[in-house]
Parts: C-alpha cells; structure tokens; sequence
C-alpha cells in the first residue's frame, strides 16, 4: 500500500477533473479535510486491527472494496449537499457523490499496483460480491513496512525504505497530476475554441 502522503496526494489527481468548481462553491477547510479523510478512507481497518491487538488483522478487506468506496461517496455527498433546508437532495448532490467516490476508489487502484509481501496478496477489490483477492501484475510503488506489533507500528512506519517509498509516490503522482491539469486545460481550450467557431 502507498503511505498516507501518496493517498493524500492523490486528491490532486481526482481535483482537476472533477473537484475544481466543488472546490470553489465549497472553499473551506472542513471540505479540504473531507476530500483528504476519503482519500485515506479505507485505511481505517488499522482502526479495527488495532482494537484487536493486531493492526494488519483486517488491512485490504472489507474497506479496500469498491462498495465501501460508494458508501464513501454516500456519505460525503449527503454531508455536502445544500439541499438540507429544502429537506430534499440538491442537484450537486450527484457531482459530490462522485466526486467523493473517485478519491476513496482511486485509494484502491494504487494499492492494486503496490508491491504486496504479506499474504494474502492484493485486496477484497469486489466484497461483497467476492472474497476474493486482487493485484494488479505489476507494482508502480513499493511497500510500506510496517510492525505488526501494536507499540513498534507507529514506529516502524519511519524508516529508510519507507521514506524512499514516499519518495516515488510523489514522483508517481506528481506526474499524474500533471497530465490530469494539461488534460483539463486542453479539454476547455478545446471547449472555447469550439464555442467561438459556431455561426
């Protein structure tokens, strides 16, 4: 699994295509804090496997599902949606859901290509359709070790190959943002030019 900064990071991938205008009309820092909180979402089982005495217990199961990545989008759509007075759901309600969605589901699609050292390998991607896990067959990010021990866990997350871990995450995804933005800027030139050449 990419660390927390690669999945933060990611935010900056999914904005350019479909956060831009929510980020404008829902300037604010409970809404930055809400599209950071979604893309980190599904590593709340450590939460769970904490409870347990074993962090890693439930790490890629349930939480790492597209289902959960829906619910996400639910969730955080509802909570955003300006429709509450009229006690009805708004009509930026279907952006928010999407939006929301995209940055809990694009979590997942990292840790398809993330190398994986612990069985089972990969992640419940289709729960509860599936139990089954999935990988994709090759890794664009390289693990982040951690302890299974539930006071060298926080600790263990600061090492050398951790740090060189996040390191190429922010390569990886720096690049992506990238391109998403250029697409995004000519996708509207595109738009402009086609508008101002109609009679």
């Amino acid at each position: 699994m990419p660390s927390p900064v690669g999945h933060t990071l990611s935010v900056c991938v999914v904005l350019p295509i479909l956060g831009r205008n929510l980020w404008e009309k829902k300037s604010g820092l409970r809404f930055v804090a809400a599209s950071v909180f979604a893309a980190n979402s599904p590593d709340i089982d450590f939460l769970a496997g904490f409870l347990a005495g074993a962090p890693n217990r439930f790490h890629h199961q349930v939480t790492h599902s597209f289902f959960f990545a829906l619910i996400m989008g639910l969730l955080f759509g509802l909570l955003f949606s300006n429709g509450k007075r009229e006690k009805k759901i708004s009509s930026e309600f279907p952006r928010l859901f999407t939006y929301f969605s995209c940055l809990a589901s694009l979590h997942l699609i990292l840790d398809l290509f993330c190398a994986d050292t612990t069985a089972p390998f990969g992640l419940m991607f289709f729960w509860p359709l599936s139990l089954e896990y999935f990988i994709a067959p090759v890794s664009l990010f390289s693990d982040i070790r951690r302890s299974s021990d539930v006071g060298n866990f926080i600790p263990s997350l600061f090492s050398l190959h951790n740090g060189l871990a996040v390191v190429r995450e922010t390569a990886v995804l720096t690049g992506l943002y990238l391109i998403t933005w250029s697409a995004k800027i000519r996708a509207q030139k595109f738009l402009l030019h086609s508008r101002s050449s109609l009679p």
